[in-house]
């Protein structure tokens, strides 16, 4: 029995094995869209000269003078140096299936890749921050044709972002986690986010963009995995505020808006003290009154 093992992994090696001839060659672009690979996890498989292979995700992307802006999953793929080599051997689901039961790839790597929720966020990111970009300089020249600044200024004053667009694309993800944590949202959920981001952060986002990150996070029960990453205390305390104030826009919290709010806080590392000083603020401000369902 031992032999007969024994021989079928050393079958599975040969099947998966790449060979010199598969090798295919890409170059990251200093600006534009083209290929990339992100670090997956190290593997047992070798190269036809014995060096070491990680796997990989392979994918595309926009390129900004040499930095990647954007990144979805194409497929698993393995490369030399931790996927940082201008080569990769491609990687066919069978030979995932027969890498896997050979232990020559992790037993925890999913199957089928996908573009993880970080990166997801990121990504929501940059694009927002071209929306906006694009929404000033419509403004700008909107501004210019009527003749001054005077004609978009209220008597309140022009107010700028206080946030920059990560701290939006966290909030909003938070609150749409909030939004669709029942199953469904509706038109007065989506005004409610676009104020309540707006108010918090000055970042304006499109009902459309919205509409995207509601149907993001309602089919993807680990979409608001990454919220918090790389975000400062303050920040984080603005995404759970963001969070809080649309669980309770309508006066009432139902026990999945509950379990939806305690973890974003987990995820964000707030405190029970800031939970209570911001259910406290949002309370005074009018915004809601929480109270059980």
């Amino acid at each position: 029995m031992r032999g007969m093992i024994t021989l079928f992994s050393v079958l599975l090696t040969l099947a998966l094995m790449p060979s010199q001839a598969e090798a295919k060659r890409y170059s990251i672009p200093n600006t534009g869209f083209g290929e990339s690979l992100q670090f997956v996890a190290e593997t047992d498989q070798v190269d036809p000269n014995g060096n070491p292979m990680s796997l990989c995700y392979l994918g595309e992307g926009i390129v900004l003078l040499s930095a990647q802006m954007t990144f979805e999953v194409q497929g698993y793929v393995l490369a030399e140096n931790r996927c940082e080599a201008d080569s990769y051997f491609e990687l066919t689901l069978q030979q995932m299936i027969m890498g896997k039961a050979a232990g020559l790839i992790p037993a925890d790597v999913p199957l089928v890749p996908e573009t993880p929720a970080d990166i997801k966020l990121r990504n929501y990111g940059f694009y927002g921050l071209i929306a906006f970009i694009i929404g000033v300089g419509l403004l700008t020249k909107l501004i210019a044709s009527r003749g001054g600044l005077q004609v978009m200024t209220s008597k309140r004053g022009s107010r700028k972002s206080r946030y920059n667009d990560e701290t939006a694309v966290h909030a909003l993800a938070a609150m749409c986690y909030v939004a669709t944590c029942d199953g469904d949202y509706d038109q007065r959920e989506i005004k409610q986010i676009s104020q309540t981001l707006s108010a918090l952060t000055g970042c304006v986002y499109t009902p459309k963009q919205i509409i995207e990150m509601l149907n993001y996070t309602a089919q993807d029960s680990d979409a608001v995995s990454a919220i918090g990453a790389d975000l400062s205390e303050n920040d984080r305390h603005i995404v759970m505020e963001a969070a809080m104030r649309i669980a309770f826009a309508d006066g009432k919290v139902e026990q999945v808006e509950y379990d939806a709010i305690a973890r974003i806080a987990t995820l964000l590392q707030v405190s029970a003290q800031v939970m209570r000083d911001l259910i406290q603020k949002i309370a005074h401000a009018g915004t809601g009154q929480p109270a059980t369902a």
